[in-house]
């Protein structure tokens, strides 16, 4: 049911980064019971077994693991939705949680940013690319996800030599479609602007 249903019908639309998760957790599910298993038979024991399996043999960190449980409670709710199971068989209605812990969040101090900026990248010059990526990130505060799909198309030239960049949230890309658009050389004083003419 999870491969044939809901990896091709129920997230058609869902972003890359959704269905990659997806991808991972059924390649778990799969190596955790190498044989076909009926949905109906997915209780709160088989989901603490798995989520042990994840914990001792795959070395999974706790919201590792909520990712993949999320994507079980949604096929469950896609199986339930579609009368392959009732309500009363879904044993996330039934109380099985995995709790995400929120995460200790750091941000770079400028000195760390302006030691990026500079640093010497004669030994590695491959990672020139990364580097700058990185830098973007930091000047527009976009997403990985965005940021690897920018192509020419997002970037516009203004008159004023300014440039706009304009593009839709990868994350948000299904619900709203919501294009965004902004003058990125307003900002961190054309930073943003001269990594982009150095691609563009």
């Amino acid at each position: 049911y999870f491969e044939n249903e809901v990896m091709f019908i129920h997230n058609e639309n869902l972003s890359v980064g959704t269905k990659r998760i997806y991808t991972r957790t059924l390649k778990y599910l799969k190596k955790f019971r190498p044989i076909d298993f009926p949905i109906e038979e997915v209780d709160i024991a088989f989901l603490q077994s798995f989520n042990l399996y994840l914990t001792k043999q795959k070395g999974l960190a706790n919201n590792g693991r909520h990712s993949l449980f999320t994507k079980i409670r949604k096929v469950m709710r896609a199986a339930t939705l579609d009368d392959i199971i009732t309500p009363g068989q879904d044993p996330f209605l039934k109380g099985f949680k995995i709790r995400e812990i929120e995460p200790e969040k750091t941000s770079l101090t400028l000195k760390e940013l302006t030691d990026l900026e500079e640093l010497d990248m004669t030994l590695r010059p491959e990672l020139i690319l990364t580097r700058d990526m990185f830098l973007f990130q930091c000047y527009t505060s976009l997403r990985y996800g965005d940021v690897s799909t920018l192509t020419q198309d997002n970037f516009d030239l203004l008159e004023n030599n300014k440039i706009r960049l304009h593009y839709i949230p990868q994350k948000t890309k299904n619900v709203n479609n919501k294009r965004i658009s902004w003058i990125i050389t307003d900002f961190w004083n054309g930073k943003a602007d001269a990594i982009i003419k150095k691609y563009l």
